[in-house]
């Protein structure tokens, strides 16, 4: 990004899957390692408070007037190569003062659990920061923590996956 000078989240994340997947070989059906990686990039404007953003399959949850929106990123399943290259397209979040923005990976809501085994749920995450986002930011992160091994120890479940959710205030 700083050597090439590149801005776009969208053209970033070209040159890092290009780069990534050169390095892992996922050219070569033969001996390419069968991994992938989900990720999110952010460009935020302080001026203009705009957020552009680009990714493959983590999810930015956007909470501005008491109410709720999920964006993916970008999709893992989508076909980001072609013609020898790599594309990822980059959207626009406007915000605004008190807004608040949470990146996940898909590891919250993917997590086994509850009292019938099952998935936490991208839709129980969402409500679930809804439903927190009026408390400090170090308060929301201990509440997580607390929900996360609530749903986890009700069957005694182990982590089943890594697990990232930042949390920006506007």
């Amino acid at each position: 990004v700083n050597i090439l000078k590149i801005t776009d989240p969208a053209e970033a994340l070209a040159h890092l899957y290009s780069g990534i997947h050169r390095f892992l070989r996922k050219d070569t059906v033969e001996y390419g390692v069968p991994d992938d990686m989900t990720i999110v990039l952010c460009n935020f404007d302080m001026t203009t408070r705009t957020m552009t953003y680009a990714g493959a399959g983590n999810i930015i949850f956007h909470i501005t007037e008491g109410k709720i929106s999920g964006n993916l990123s970008g999709s893992v399943s989508e076909d980001h190569f072609s013609h020898g290259k790599y594309s990822f397209s980059t959207k626009t979040l406007h915000l605004k003062i008190n807004d608040t923005l949470y990146l996940c990976s898909d590891g919250f809501a993917d997590q086994l659990g509850g009292v019938n085994h099952q998935r936490y749920s991208r839709k129980r995450l969402r409500d679930f920061l809804l439903q927190i986002n009026n408390y400090t930011m170090p308060e929301q992160g201990d509440l997580l923590y607390e929900e996360f091994d609530r749903w986890r120890e009700e069957k005694d479940e182990d982590q089943t996956d890594d697990i990232t959710v930042i949390g920006i205030r506007i």
